[in-house]
């Protein structure tokens, strides 16, 4: 990447419960997205391609000691895909990333 390019991590919206049993265990989605804005379009599609590779590998994250969440597992539910182009040539890609989570408000 060029030192004028930037790579970002940021929360999505639509992050919800999708399920709660009766224990208070809350089973969590959170969206996120990388976005890399750059002039060479290739190589941000190849750059979000293996960072997409790495975290679909990725299966068994350790929770912090003492943390009330632990890790499920992470989705990558879409592609690498241009999202918007401005007039002096950058590209904006973007890639959508699933976490998902389990927590109480006791110990897990």
């Amino acid at each position: 990447m060029d030192k004028d390019d930037t790579l970002c991590f940021v929360p999505n919206p639509g992050s919800h419960v999708v399920e709660q049993d009766y224990s208070g265990v809350q089973y969590k989605q959170y969206n996120y997205a990388f976005t890399i804005r750059t002039t060479n379009g290739a190589m941000a599609k190849t750059r979000l391609f293996k960072i997409s590779q790495y975290l679909q590998t990725l299966s068994d994250l350790k929770s912090i000691s003492g943390a009330h969440w632990r890790f499920d597992h992470i989705e990558v539910p879409s592609e690498p895909a241009e999202i918007l182009q401005d007039l002096k040539g950058a590209v904006t890609y973007s890639m959508d990333v699933a976490v998902f989570i389990y927590t109480n408000k006791g110990v897990l």
